[in-house]
């Protein structure tokens, strides 16, 4: 003869439940509201007096020409050779197989 022994349910009172419920929906509903509708507050930066000049210098107008035929540039020196790439693998690595 087999001996069965069954454990009784512990039920939690109906208020703790509920209580714990609200508090787990609480969690998430804030959650929620700091992750994706609360706005984040700025920063206030003080700019250094040496950055006050940047205007001027994003009016500086480049020549490369200028730049390319400058005796300077010309007597630049390469110490590296170029570079190519090793054998034996693939042309695209990202195509397919």
């Amino acid at each position: 003869m087999a001996i069965v022994v069954e454990e009784g349910q512990k039920k939690s009172s109906g208020i703790v439940s509920f209580l714990m419920w609200l508090l787990i929906i609480g969690v998430v509903v804030a959650a929620a509201y700091y992750i994706f509708f609360k706005r984040p507050e700025l920063v206030p930066v003080a700019v250094p007096a040496s950055f006050q000049n940047t205007a001027a210098l994003s009016k500086i107008k480049l020549n490369p020409d200028a730049v390319v035929n400058n005796p300077s540039f010309q007597a630049l020196k390469s110490y590296i050779g170029t570079l190519t790439p090793p054998t034996g693998g693939r042309a695209n690595p990202f195509l397919g197989f």
